[in-house]
């Protein structure tokens, strides 16, 4: 979790589809309150994150999914070298509508 100075919480790291020890991947996913967004803080928690991922967890690959619009977040992978592995189109909805998917991934050692 990320907390500003006074304490409060504007963002948070972590991965989902994973159990300690009984897998060697898990899917990343990450956000930040608006006000903190274009500083690099995202960007450098996930860093933070991918090591103690990689070393701590034991994981030898990263998932993430982004929408085909949000092209913030897509930089935001390609800043900790996730690598864009495919589309599925259609694959989201949302209150918005139905979007494209990006997938991307991470091997250790990359």
């Amino acid at each position: 979790m990320l907390r500003n100075s006074q304490g409060y919480l504007i963002g948070s790291v972590g991965v989902d589809d994973f159990k300690i020890g009984e897998t060697h991947r898990a899917e990343i996913g990450y956000w930040l309150a608006k006000a903190y967004r274009g500083q690099g803080v995202i960007t450098d928690a996930l860093s933070c994150f991918i090591q103690y991922a990689f070393n701590e967890l034991e994981l030898i690959r990263l998932t993430a999914h982004t929408l085909d619009f949000n092209t913030a977040s897509a930089r935001i992978l390609e800043k900790n070298r996730f690598k864009l592995e495919g589309c599925l189109r259609q694959h989201t909805k949302t209150r918005n509508g139905v979007f494209d998917t990006f997938a991307w991934g991470l091997l250790k050692g990359e």
